[in-house]
């Protein structure tokens, strides 16, 4: 393995991760590992509750959404004020939609077919309430062409929310492309970067985007339950969200009636009183990401470390286990390009056996994570072959 030409090293941040003292931890895409520091946080957040009580509102609560969304901004480079929490993207996503009038000819919501179901879901909603959905097809393999994209919006499309990188495939989307293309038209667009934020550079006044949303569970290794809201200085005083509540309000505590009167900048994209606990958790990923720099992490990450035939190998084993022995083409044959067809034979005979081994013993219960290893290795005998396929032909003949 050649290391990364750049001074990052990984290894002077594993302590401040419990799990990964007990585990190889390969699930940060669904699951970031918790920081430590987490844990003070809620602590912090638990010790101000008990010997403060409501005067913990005045001392920080109240403040939380647009307090820690400053400090998200700093990692996409908005602008102070300009960041909202909320609790999860399919929360961010109906504010937005509800805000929007559809009944005029600018009516058209443009995505791409890779888009998380989440956020399909709330736009398909807005069908009742004339929205006009285009849905951009990928090719084989998930990859929607940015030329396809860029040409389903017209002056007729009101804001293109679509993922800054797939879910399925890991696909980088060419961001700033569909950006100055909405702007030529005049649509909107709501960038989507759960997947990217934390482990992609993104520079929201660079790009020129409209809106960018997200959550704190994956690369940023904030937890659940702290969305990320960004809508450009500028823009964000045009939007009424129909899907709103007090804390949006320009004075909260008068407890007025009738109408929502809205407050200034990202607090009027607020709803209900914020989710204290899980914004303050949070902040221990945020801190963290800043202190190593998304530069370094995404040099890091995009670095060859593997082989070309490590590469292979690993896709290739991926499908076996994975995906049931769906191989795609491509991944076939760069494994083809490294090994001959007796080597991916005797590969793919070993790989599934051990799959097929690990398949039964949960069907039997044969091993559980609380009790020893049931099958200990154990040295081959001297003079032993270690050719699975040859010890194969020879009983066969």
């Amino acid at each position: 393995m050649t290391a990364p030409s750049h001074a990052h090293d990984p290894n002077a941040w594993r302590d401040r991760f419990p799990i990964l003292a007990e585990s190889t931890y390969l699930v940060n895409h669904s699951l970031g590992a918790m920081p430590a520091a987490a844990r003070d946080k809620l602590n912090s957040f638990a010790d101000q509750w008990a010997q403060r009580g409501v005067r913990a509102w005045a001392e920080g609560w109240w403040s939380a959404p647009i307090d820690v969304g400053n400090l998200v901004g700093r990692i996409m480079n908005a602008p102070e004020g300009s960041v909202a929490m909320h609790q999860n993207v399919s929360v961010i996503q109906s504010i937005i939609a509800s805000a929007i009038d559809f009944s005029g000819p600018r009516k058209k919501v443009v995505y791409t077919d890779q888009n998380f179901p989440t956020n399909m879901y709330v736009w398909e909603g807005m069908r009742r309430f004339g929205a006009e959905i285009e849905v951009v097809p990928s090719d084989a393999g998930g990859i929607v062409p940015t030329e396809r994209l860029i040409e389903a919006i017209d002056e007729q499309t009101r804001i293109v929310p679509i993922s800054h990188v797939c879910f399925r495939n890991s696909y980088l989307q060419d961001a700033a492309a569909v950006c100055a293309r909405a702007r030529e038209v005049g649509a909107w667009v709501l960038l989507d970067t759960y997947q990217s934020l934390g482990t992609v550079p993104v520079d929201v006044q660079a790009l020129g985007v409209d809106m960018v949303c997200g959550g704190s569970v994956k690369w940023l290794c904030g937890g659940p339950g702290a969305g990320y809201l960004y809508v450009r200085p500028g823009l964000v005083e045009e939007l009424q969200p129909g899907v709103t509540g007090w804390a949006a309000h320009a004075d909260p505590f008068a407890f007025e009636l009738g109408q929502q009167r809205y407050a200034g900048g990202a607090w009027r994209l607020l709803h209900g009183s914020p989710a204290v606990a899980s914004l303050y958790g949070a902040t221990a990923g945020y801190e963290t990401v800043l202190e190593v720099g998304v530069e370094a992490i995404r040099a890091w990450s995009v670095a060859d470390c593997y082989s070309p035939v490590e590469r292979a190998v690993l896709a290739y084993t991926d499908c076996l286990v994975l995906e049931n022995g769906r191989v795609p083409d491509a991944v076939f044959e760069a494994l083809r390009a490294e090994l001959n067809d007796t080597e991916i034979l005797e590969f793919t005979y070993i790989t599934c056996t051990y799959a097929m081994h690990a398949t039964m013993s949960r069907a039997l219960r044969l091993e559980y994570d609380d009790v020893d290893d049931p099958i200990v290795e154990v040295p081959a005998p001297e003079g032993a072959s270690l050719d699975v396929m040859a010890a194969v032909d020879s009983a066969d003949s």
